[in-house]
C-alpha cells in the first residue's frame, strides 16, 4: 500500500499482476480446478489473519472459509514456499510462476487484485546521490519484473 508517514516520500512503481497457481505435483495428484468453484474441492493457501482473499471468494460466488485453507501463514515467501512444495492452490505474483518450472497458473479468468509497488524512502535522504541510485536501480528492476522482462532468467 502507499505508506501514509509524513516524513516518507513515496513513488508509486507498478502494479503487479496475481494470478492463481500450485506446484505440477499438486495439479498431477489432485487434477486442475476448471472453473472457480472447483476451488471448494482443493487445498488452498493463504493469510492467516487476513480474511480479504475470503470475502473476495465469497463475493464472487466461490464459497470458501477458513478452513479451506490448508496451509496458513502471513508471510509471502512462506506462502510461494509452501505452493512451490505442493501444499495447494494459492495466489501469486504472476511474473514469478511464469519463471518457475515447479508451477503452473490456473483459472486464468478468476478475478484477482493486483499487488501495488511502491518505493518509499525518508525525505532526509532523498538528495543523496547513493540512495538515488540505489531507488533508480530499484524502480526499473521492479518495472522490468513486473512486466515479464527476463522471464526466463534465473535471478
Amino acid at each position: 500500500v502507499k505508506p501514509a508517514q509524513n516524513e516518507l516520500m513515496a513513488r508509486k512503481v507498478c502494479d503487479i499482476e496475481l494470478c492463481a497457481c500450485a506446484a505440477k505435483s499438486y495439479l498431477d495428484r489432485r487434477g486442475r480446478p476448471l472453473k472457480p468453484a472447483d476451488l471448494v474441492d482443493h487445498d488452498l493457501v493463504g493469510f492467516d489473519r487476513g480474511d480479504e482473499i475470503i470475502r473476495d471468494f465469497t463475493r464472487h460466488g466461490i464459497p470458501v472459509t477458513r478452513s479451506s485453507f490448508r496451509f496458513r501463514a502471513d508471510n509471502q515467501i512462506v506462502l510461494w514456499e509452501a505452493v512451490r512444495a505442493g501444499n495447494g492452490i494459492g495466489l501469486g505474483q504472476e511474473p514469478l510462476a511464469d519463471r518457475d518450472p515447479l508451477i503452473e497458473k490456473v483459472l486464468p479468468d478468476l478475478p484477482l487484485p493486483v499487488l501495488p509497488v511502491w518505493l518509499a524512502m525518508h525525505r532526509d535522504v532523498r538528495t543523496s546521490v547513493r540512495i538515488r541510485r540505489v531507488v533508480d536501480f530499484l524502480h526499473e528492476e521492479l518495472k522490468r519484473y513486473s512486466a515479464g522482462a527476463g522471464a526466463n532468467s534465473a535471478r
